[in-house]
């Protein structure tokens, strides 16, 4: 059989001993990309937290989550010596869907030039869950309709308040029209 080399049309030739290698393999900075996706994620969201983050969060783990299984079903077959070139470039793309939501998320946030919506709202209640790690969390009186609106918060924010206080809620409508809560402080003169 003939080595690799250009065919009289333009085109590519390969040998037999050539054909059989796998077309394409995962790289180790491809596997990852949805871990560091993740992380950038996270941050994303505890620094521009949108008003409705469950969308999101959910989006985000379904992303990673199903990342992680195509490139492991990829790299299992890349190991059988069949063909994997079909599943690129969408493994790539997948691969980086963390990364892609935390830049929307930070996007939003640093290209708003928008005036703050000031809401001044009343602490109803405060709870810390537990699992890995500790959440402290505030819940507040909602200006949307809504029984009340809830925030994770650092333990500094979270000893800040107590239930019935008066709070200032700071929010932002961001640039890709998702809107975002930015500080969360305690009305001047208490």
């Amino acid at each position: 059989m003939s080595e690799m080399g250009v065919d009289r049309g333009n085109g590519f030739t390969a040998s037999a001993s050539q054909s059989n290698a796998p077309a394409f393999r995962l790289s180790r900075w491809l596997q990852l990309a949805p871990i560091l996706g993740l992380l950038c994620f996270a941050f994303a969201m505890m620094a521009w937290r949108p008003l409705d983050d469950a969308p999101f969060y959910w989006t985000g783990l379904i992303l990673f989550f199903l990342s992680v299984l195509v490139m492991s079903y990829v790299q299992r077959q890349a190991k059988k010596g069949v063909d994997v070139s079909s599943f690129f470039p969408f493994t790539s793309w997948l691969a980086f869907g963390c990364a892609f939501l935390a830049f929307v998320v930070v996007v939003n946030a640093k290209l708003d030039h928008s005036a703050v919506e000031q809401h001044q709202q009343v602490v109803t209640r405060k709870f810390v869950t537990r699992g890995r790690s500790a959440s402290n969390n505030i819940e507040f009186s909602s200006w949307r309709n809504r029984p009340f609106e809830r925030i994770s918060v650092s333990r500094q924010t979270y000893n800040q308040f107590q239930v019935n206080q008066s709070i200032i809620v700071d929010l932002h409508r961001g640039a890709l029209g998702i809107p975002w809560i930015g500080a969360i402080h305690k009305v001047r003169g208490q």
